[in-house]
């Protein structure tokens, strides 16, 4: 039986957060809704960040990690989303977290049961092709 790709996919840029690093993973780990992949990109940590990501990874796989040299949050994100393989994407800081219940990701899972792909949210939900589209403009500008 072949496994279905994941609905929406939580990107998270990482730099020296090793401290948040497990209250944040956690809190997407412990949703409800786990119809998601986690894309941490360590951006050139110097402390244990790298290491603490790699070991969730190992423990579960919808988390993958990419590492890279440091060069800010958004070249981070941008590695995300060239990989992005969902029809959504939700941003979370690695020093955020999402409250209880929230990556029912405000109605994903509604969403998915009826085939519809809108809907309104309290986090950044972002159409990846929409999202692309627009990035590559802004890139070529």
């Amino acid at each position: 039986m072949m496994e279905q790709s994941p609905f929406v996919t939580v990107v998270m840029a990482v730099y020296n957060a090793e401290l948040f690093l497990d209250r944040s993973i956690q809190s997407i780990i412990n949703q409800t809704y786990k119809d998601w992949i986690l894309f941490c990109v360590d951006d050139g940590s110097t402390d244990g960040s790298l290491r603490l990501l790699n070991t969730y990874a190992l423990e579960d796989h919808r988390i993958k990690v990419f590492a890279k040299e440091n060069g800010g949050p958004a070249s981070a994100r941008e590695l995300a989303y060239n990989n992005l393989y969902t029809p959504y994407a939700i941003s979370l800081d690695a020093d955020d977290e999402f409250r209880q219940k929230q990556t029912q990701f405000s109605g994903f899972d509604k969403m998915q049961e009826q085939d519809r792909y809108d809907c309104a949210a309290d986090a950044r939900i972002v159409m990846t092709k929409l999202f692309l589209g627009i990035f590559d403009m802004m890139v070529s500008l």
